[in-house]
């Protein structure tokens, strides 16, 4: 399926982290939707250029999971 530069990307809605509903039930972060319930979410995208651009994004990402 994944070649060089055959990327693609989906994007879904979901009720927990990246760490999976497992472990969000565990930590009590899981998150409901009621039938009928309307939440508003906000989604912001952009693109990193190289090599660089990715490592300084995830040392931020890395600094903000540590808090």
């Amino acid at each position: 399926h994944f070649h060089k530069g055959t990327y693609v990307t989906g994007i879904e809605p979901g009720n927990c982290s990246v760490l999976g509903r497992a472990w969000n039930r565990k930590h009590g972060t899981l998150q409901y939707i009621e039938p009928g319930e309307v939440r508003e979410f906000n989604m912001e995208i952009g693109v990193l250029d190289g090599v660089d651009e990715m490592r300084e994004f995830e040392r931020k990402v890395k600094r903000g999971l540590a808090k």
